[in-house]
């Protein structure tokens, strides 16, 4: 943006640029003048680090197993599912739920939910209890967390499975 200033005057402004609050963590900001023939070059930009955080909001962020785009053999191999939930919020949180479940278009063929309590800032690795396919076909094995937050979209991670009877 460009704009005209007098020796001694100020002015604010306002960049068209929205910056989105689900951006959590850490940031940094600079601006910079450029002024054509400037002599004094040490004053020209102002740098400022701020945080954006949440008071409220566990994620389901990794799934480790089943991992995306896997083959499992029905009746034969065994997913022991595992995921990852992060505390992203600034508020310890006591007893909600976490499900796995594996579904496909028309029906949830696996579930099992957990109720865990984490602090705020902390991590925990989940692992559920085995499973061992007893359908075939294309599947979404899926785990989320049932707790009202501040940002629902995270709450949720997903893989692609595929269950096959090769040794029919």
């Amino acid at each position: 943006k460009s704009i005209t200033l007098n020796s001694g005057q100020s002015k604010t402004i306002y960049f068209d640029t929205l910056f989105k609050l689900y951006n959590l963590g850490t940031h940094k900001i600079t601006i910079t003048t450029l002024l054509k023939g400037d002599k004094v070059v040490d004053n020209n930009s102002i740098s400022h680090t701020f945080k954006v955080i949440v008071k409220h909001d566990i994620s389901a962020d990794i799934m480790y197993s089943p991992q995306d785009g896997r083959t499992f053999e029905y009746k034969v191999d065994t997913i022991l599912p595992t995921i990852r939930i992060t505390n992203i919020g600034t508020v310890d949180k006591n007893s909600f739920p976490v499900t796995f479940r594996i579904r496909n278009d028309t029906s949830i063929i696996h579930t099992e939910t957990i109720y865990r309590s984490l602090g705020a800032g902390k991590q925990e690795i989940i692992t559920f209890s085995k499973f061992v396919p007893v359908t075939v076909g294309e599947y979404v094995a899926e785990c989320f967390t049932s707790l009202k937050d501040s940002i629902p979209y995270n709450d949720t991670v997903r893989s692609n499975v595929i269950f096959q009877k090769s040794h029919d």
